[in-house]
């Protein structure tokens, strides 16, 4: 296991980090606007104690002056809008004020909102946060990032725990049009798995399905089952059904394509991959099986058509930073 003293030690959540914490978080703002975010003393101890309402994606609604969170019965915080000036042609600044409720300007009515159900495994994103970066930290001897040394070609690019859970939450869990076919996924494969955390989250989400993490760094391998021990031993979250090997997706030993209803990865995979040999190994496959690219348009490329490579893209309604293809037949 990682050696950790008390991993859900909140960050100092003073003004100066919390714009920080925020990029972490799923209030992104929509394209064209920019917001910046204010944070009292006391609304900074609420969230400290309960880091929980940082995941409502209805932490900031524009239509709303002021919004108040509900947590396990009582009132969490208020989010007020300050201030929106145009900046420039299309771009808007949004300032936003953090109160909790006894801090509320007087003549304000906050509209309520219940957090009790929305999250089923609340804690997650922030337990995967602070597991990745202590564990980059020791991987690296304090240096930023990771660099294999058996594979230097390699690129570790470390997920972004938050935009992984807040997608899968969506698609699995609001209405779109993935939701009935990530519910009769059975097995998973994260391609490019690095530390585990995409395929921890999926556990969380993906109920039913068996989940495995190919990884060609065997250094990577073996944190990632650290990682996995510490979540499972420390924080109790049930991880039964996540397994990792080292192998190279190139030249597939110890898992096979077919097997698969979701293919998962963060690509490019290395300096030195080309999109064609990638697509080539995707293209094993059987039809109907989804594949997600993370944060990219590598290999499976975003305009253009993917149709005579024999992939359809998916769309789920809703701008999301993941995307989703299924396995076609090629078109003639």
């Amino acid at each position: 296991m990682i050696p950790l003293r008390e991993l859900r030690v909140s960050c100092d959540f003073n003004q100066r980090q919390y714009s920080k914490l925020r990029r972490m978080t799923d209030a992104i703002p929509l394209p064209g606007n920019y917001k910046e975010y204010f944070l009292t003393t006391a609304a900074a101890r609420v969230i400290e104690r309960w880091p929980e309402i940082l995941l409502h994606h209805q932490l900031y609604d524009r239509d709303k002056r002021i919004v108040q969170y509900n947590w396990r019965g009582r009132p969490a915080a208020v989010f007020l809008t300050e201030e929106r000036s145009p900046r420039e042609a299309g771009f808007y600044k949004v300032t936003v004020k953090i109160y909790v409720p006894s801090e509320t300007p007087s003549g304000e009515k906050p509209v309520i909102v219940d957090l009790q159900t929305d999250y089923p495994a609340r804690l997650l994103p922030f337990d995967l946060c602070r597991t990745k970066f202590l564990t980059e930290r020791l991987l690296s001897n304090q240096r930023l990032g990771y660099q294999s040394d058996r594979h230097e070609e390699a690129l570790y690019l470390g997920t972004n725990p938050f935009a992984t859970y807040h997608t899968f939450h969506f698609l699995t869990r609001l209405d779109n049009t993935l939701r009935d076919r990530l519910a009769g996924v059975k097995n998973v494969l994260e391609i490019g798995s690095g530390l585990g955390l995409v395929s921890f989250t999926l556990a969380q989400f993906l109920t039913d399905a068996r989940i495995h993490g190919v990884e060609i760094d065997q250094v990577l391998v073996n944190w990632s089952g650290k990682v996995k021990g510490t979540l499972q031993e420390v924080l109790g979250y049930d991880l039964s059904r996540v397994s990792f090997f080292e192998d190279d997706v190139l030249d597939l030993k110890k898992v096979r394509l077919q097997d698969y209803d979701l293919v998962i990865g963060w690509f490019p995979l290395s300096r030195e991959m080309d999109d064609r040999q990638l697509i080539s190994v995707l293209q094993e496959l059987r039809p109907g099986a989804l594949v997600c690219q993370l944060f990219s348009a590598s290999p499976l490329p975003l305009e253009g058509g993917t149709e005579h490579l024999g992939f359809r893209r998916l769309r789920a309604g809703k701008r999301l930073p993941y995307n989703f293809f299924e396995r076609i037949s090629p078109a003639v």
